[in-house]
């Protein structure tokens, strides 16, 4: 009997630990939501407020544009995508880049190829010089935006570590310290610290993710045109080719 009043007390003791405990976590996270808000945080922001806001807007309005740009060169593509260049004949490889595909980059890429080799150009070096050059040009473009995501990624954390810098000299310029000086200089000091990072955290995320969706479209067009260029390969003969497609 008197270890069942003990294990008793023990449970109602672990109870009431877990019940306090409860109610100090709930506590906390109430004091956490009242703290943090955004708008109160780009307050404290004070002259960095806009700097701040300016870095985050002009780095995803960039982003937005470069998805843009992503997605409708994979929509123009799909087709091509999907085309087996080795079981379709020029001619209605012809007709599909008439379509939206010959808006892509792709597009325009194997149109190139194509006239080159109704011309008669040499079939060895040229075609894989074509593909390269039009990689290295969307590779181009896409490092320039890179650049500036980075940019404004770099400048959101400078500008954290400076709000930084200025709100301890805030707090212990003048060799007087009062508590409202040090409430100002450490909120300047801290708010500045987290809306640089989460702005740099943001902007960089964002560009991770386009670069992984560029690059597997790079790696498309380099497939997609090498496969084309072994489909020119197997036509030795440009004047011939009508005769080809008609036995395919």
């Amino acid at each position: 009997m008197k270890t069942a009043w003990i294990l008793a007390a023990f449970i109602l003791l672990l109870a009431g630990q877990a019940v306090c405990q409860q109610a100090r976590t709930d506590s906390l996270m109430q004091d956490v939501q009242n703290t943090i808000s955004v708008g109160r945080m780009l307050t404290e922001c004070g002259i960095f407020m806009w700097p701040l806001i300016a870095t985050l807007f002009f780095g995803l309005v960039i982003s937005l544009y470069q998805l843009g740009v992503l997605l409708l060169e994979i929509r123009r593509s799909q087709s091509l995508y999907v085309m087996s260049f080795g079981e379709s004949r020029l001619s209605d490889l012809e007709k599909e880049l008439q379509k939206k595909s010959g808006l892509s980059e792709m597009g325009q890429l194997i149109q190139l190829m194509i006239s080159k080799f109704r011309r008669g150009e040499d079939l060895e070096g040229l075609y894989h010089s074509e593909v390269s050059h039009a990689v290295n040009v969307r590779k181009d473009r896409f490092g320039t935006y890179r650049t500036w995501t980075m940019f404004f990624s770099d400048a959101a954390g400078a500008l954290g570590l400076l709000g930084t810098v200025l709100g301890m000299y805030i707090t212990f310029t003048g060799g007087t310290l009062s508590n409202q000086k040090i409430l100002n200089g450490m909120s300047l000091a801290l708010a500045t610290t987290i809306v640089g990072l989460v702005n740099s955290l943001i902007l960089t995320l964002v560009l991770t993710s386009l670069s992984h969706l560029f690059d597997r479209q790079i790696e498309k067009s380099y497939e997609k045109g090498e496969e084309m260029r072994d489909v020119m390969k197997t036509y030795v003969d440009p004047s011939r080719m009508t005769e080809r497609e008609v036995a395919a």
